[in-house]
């Protein structure tokens, strides 16, 4: 059996608050989500070399901190806001017993406070997000993720932080014909520039300059991609977006972590691209119909199943 992980940071949707529009973690899948990841932590032979790291609200937080202490690891609470403040945010819901169990947890943590708290709204969250995932990387370079997430678009940023250093984020555009009318190409790489220091607002791109080795294998990626989307019927412009995960961009890793669909061509801000004739092909002459799917497993420290259910990532790097 693998040696545990020295870290593992768990994250997640709140349970839903009364009157909530959507669904997103109902209180009725409070005891799956317990279950499951049990089971996880079973698995990860999560014990006393373990420190798990979680932000304290009710959810997958609270249960992921009670886990650790049944198996006597050492929880700590990274808490975006002072106690009394965060139990009216976070943690308290009325008719169920999250508060109650988050004050047993408090003598048995080690509870911590975002320090130098100086941003407004919920900002402070992204930010303690960030700080848990640099806190769990101080304490383990390799540390595992575990998350609960409903698989659709959050209130905030989806994804504040990686559990590895990020070098860039290219985007790859290709051009995908119907099947049985070519190969798909590549039109080209931009890298994605962000406005904020934490890079989760996307401002546009630059025309890519990476080590050619690097992009051939970025090209090379894509279009083995490209041509399992063009077998499930899709047609048109997509871009994929990677990370470059690593010390440097010579040996980085690289992580396919979004597909984004362009009818219309790529963003504005990208380089001119080729024009395809065929693109006006009649979606009626194809043998499949036009659709769009997500072709890869995304390795970003933010994803999980659909229902709430908890999904499991291993070491930052296999």
């Amino acid at each position: 059996m693998a040696a545990s992980p020295r870290a593992l940071l768990i994250s997640g949707h709140l349970v839903d608050a009364p009157g909530r529009p959507a669904e997103r973690f109902p209180q009725r899948l409070a005891s799956r989500v317990r279950d499951e990841m049990s089971a996880v932590f079973d698995e990860w032979a999560i014990g006393q070399g373990t420190t798990v790291i979680t932000g304290g609200a009710r959810g997958a937080d609270i249960i992921g901190a009670e886990q650790a202490v049944l198996r006597g690891a050492h929880p700590v609470l990274c808490l975006a806001l002072p106690v009394q403040e965060l139990e009216g945010r976070s943690v308290e819901l009325p008719g169920t017993d999250w508060l109650d169990r988050f004050h047993r947890l408090l003598p048995r943590a080690d509870v911590r406070v975002l320090p130098g708290r100086a941003v407004a709204g919920d900002e402070v969250f992204a930010r303690a997000n960030q700080w848990m995932v640099e806190t769990a990387h101080d304490l383990d370079p390799d540390p595992f993720a575990l998350v609960v997430w409903d698989g659709k678009e959050g209130d905030g940023p989806l994804v504040i932080g990686w559990l590895e250093p990020v070098l860039a984020s290219p985007s790859v555009h290709l051009w995908i014909p119907p099947l049985h009318h070519g190969d798909p190409t590549c039109d080209g790489v931009i890298l994605q520039t962000f406005s904020d220091p934490l890079g989760t607002r996307f401002s546009g791109g630059v025309t890519a300059l990476l080590p050619r080795q690097l992009e051939a294998r970025l090209r090379s990626r894509s279009l083995a991609l490209a041509r399992l989307l063009q077998s499930l019927g899709y047609v048109g412009r997509c871009s994929l977006d990677f990370i470059l995960v690593g010390d440097h961009l010579d040996d980085a890793a690289m992580l396919c972590v979004d597909c984004n669909a362009r009818w219309g061509g790529a963003v504005s801000t990208s380089p001119p691209w080729p024009t395809h004739p065929s693109r006006h092909w009649d979606a009626s002459a194809t043998t499949s119909p036009h659709c769009w799917t997500r072709p890869c497993g995304s390795r970003r420290r933010g994803a999980a199943r659909r229902g709430a259910a908890p999904r499991r990532h291993g070491p930052a790097r296999p």
